[in-house]
C-alpha cells in the first residue's frame, strides 16, 4: 500500500551572506537614521517608579544587508542609575522591506538581549544598558523594485521600557537623556529622547 503523503526530514541551513552582499563599508552615517518614533513626543514626563515604553525608529537604505548591533544607555549620577532598563522589544510598525523585526519576533529570545550595568553604576542590581546583536538586518528593497516605495518601507521600530529611580536628582523638572544607538561596521548612529 502506498502512503497518501510522506514527510521527509530536511535540514535548514542559515548561510552567512557573502562579503560582496554586505554593504556596511559603503554605508555612511547619513544613510542610517535613528530617532524617537514620529508618533511619540521628543520629551517624556515620568514620576518616580513609573515604567514607560520609549520607541525608536531605525531606517536604512533599500537593497542593504547590514551587520547591526543596537544599544541603549541610560543616565546615571554618583554611581546610581537615574533610569533602569527593564525590557526591550520590536514595536508595531515595521517597513515592508525589513525582515524579522515585527512584534511577534521575541527580540530578547531570538537575538539575545544583554541587560547590564555599566561602569557608571556601582550600586547592586541596577541596570543602565541593553545591547542586542541583531546580526545581518536585511532591507530587500522590494517596494523600490515594484515602483511603490515609501520611506517607511525602510524602517523598523524598537521600543525600550525604562523605570525612573528615586535618585535625588530626579526632582521636579529635572531632565535626562535616553540614548539609543545602532552600530554597523565602524559607524555608530545615536538617537536621543529627553525624559523629565
Amino acid at each position: 500500500m502506498t502512503p497518501l503523503c510522506s514527510i521527509e526530514r530536511t535540514t535548514l541551513q542559515v548561510k552567512t551572506p557573502a562579503a560582496s552582499d554586505i554593504n556596511t563599508a559603503t554605508l555612511e552615517p547619513e544613510d542610517v537614521s535613528l530617532a524617537p518614533e514620529a508618533t511619540n513626543p521628543t520629551e517624556i514626563v515620568m514620576s518616580t517608579g513609573q515604567k514607560v515604553w520609549i520607541p525608536f525608529t531605525v531606517s536604512f537604505p533599500p537593497d542593504s544587508i547590514v551587520d547591526m548591533e543596537a544599544s541603549l544607555l541610560l543616565p546615571s549620577a554618583d554611581g546610581i542609575a537615574v533610569l533602569h532598563a527593564t525590557d526591550i522589544k520590536f514595536d508595531n510598525t515595521v517597513g515592508k522591506n525589513i525582515f524579522c523585526t515585527s512584534p511577534p519576533t521575541d527580540l530578547q529570545r531570538v537575538y539575545g538581549a544583554t541587560f547590564e550595568k555599566t561602569e557608571n553604576v556601582t550600586t547592586f542590581m541596577q541596570v543602565d544598558s541593553i545591547t542586542v546583536d541583531l546580526g545581518y538586518v536585511v532591507n530587500s528593497g522590494w517596494t523600490v523594485k515594484q515602483g511603490q516605495h515609501a520611506s517607511t518601507d525602510d524602517q523598523f521600530n524598537v521600543k525600550v521600557e525604562v523605570q525612573l529611580s528615586d535618585h535625588a536628582l530626579t526632582a521636579d523638572s529635572a531632565t535626562f537623556d535616553v540614548l539609543f544607538a545602532v552600530k554597523f561596521g565602524d559607524v555608530i548612529v545615536v538617537g536621543k529622547l529627553t525624559t523629565t
